[in-house]
């Protein structure tokens, strides 16, 4: 269902993942997805500690960079709309930047090289935090 949301990982106060996901940003949808995620590779020490340092490495793309990207997918520069076609491929290269990947960027945070980048993105919604000290 189509219920937008927020991933959001922060440390010490500051955003490091900000992920805008299209569906299913319920407790019962993408919270299942996270709290999954959790229980799976952040029950040790060691592994919060591997998140911890990959989430550090995170770093948000430009605009330009972003629209550089869609361009290369097969997007028209001037344009703020693409067809399916561009959109499954943007989305094929770029999971971490798609709209469908939701909680799903945790798991890509654990398997990427260093200094995965993400776009930054605005969001303003009712949302709920859940903060641990790792």
């Amino acid at each position: 269902m189509g219920t937008r949301g927020l991933t959001m990982v922060m440390v010490d106060g500051v955003e490091r993942v900000a992920q805008y996901g299209q569906w299913d940003h319920y407790p019962s949808g993408q919270g299942v997805k996270i709290l999954t995620f959790c229980k799976k590779n952040l029950r040790t020490r060691a592994q919060r500690a591997e998140f911890l340092g990959k989430v550090q490495q995170c770093g948000f793309i430009s605009d330009a960079e972003l629209q550089e990207r869609w361009v290369a997918c097969g997007a028209k520069p001037d344009s703020d709309f693409v067809n399916m076609d561009v959109s499954a491929e943007f989305k094929r290269r770029y999971p971490a930047l798609s709209r469908d990947t939701g909680g799903d960027i945790l798991y890509l945070l654990m398997t990427a090289l260093p200094c995965f980048r993400i776009a930054r993105i605005s969001f303003s919604s009712l949302c709920f935090v859940s903060g641990r000290t790792v």
